[in-house]
């Protein structure tokens, strides 16, 4: 498969540092179906009025698998941004949910929409500091 500027392409995360960098060079390289993928909490202040109109956005808790699967609907590359980074140890299990749940939940989902290509950028952040640190 060749991604086209007309692919449909999903980004999780996009209102976080990393996903919403991506969400932007998409646009400027003139890609014509970025999907974004937030929180309903989610903020938008890293986006410009103008990307914010241009981006078609997706509400989805990456928690919940059967939303997930409705999100990647007609979706063929995915760029899995989401995560949760903290070094609270209060928050370990919220960063396993997210981090490792949701990351499955985005996967196997991709797998069932036919999803084409799944791109997952993340870090040693996303499991936290060892107890040692």
């Amino acid at each position: 498969m060749t991604i086209s500027k007309s692919t449909p392409i999903l980004v999780t995360g996009a209102t976080g540092f990393v996903g919403s960098y991506v969400c932007r060079r998409l646009l400027a390289a003139g890609y014509e179906q970025v999907f974004a993928h937030r929180r309903a909490t989610s903020q938008l202040d890293l986006y410009p009025p103008e990307e914010v109109a241009q981006l078609q956005w997706r509400e989805a808790d990456l928690e919940d698998y059967f939303a997930v699967e409705d999100m990647l609907a007609g979706i063929q590359v995915v760029i899995h941004c989401a995560a949760l980074v903290s070094f609270q140890p209060g928050d370990k299990r919220r960063l396993l949910a997210v981090n490792r749940d949701g990351t499955s939940h985005v996967v196997n989902a991709a797998l069932c929409q036919g999803v084409e290509f799944l791109i997952h950028l993340s870090s040693v952040a996303a499991l936290g500091r060892n107890g040692k640190d």
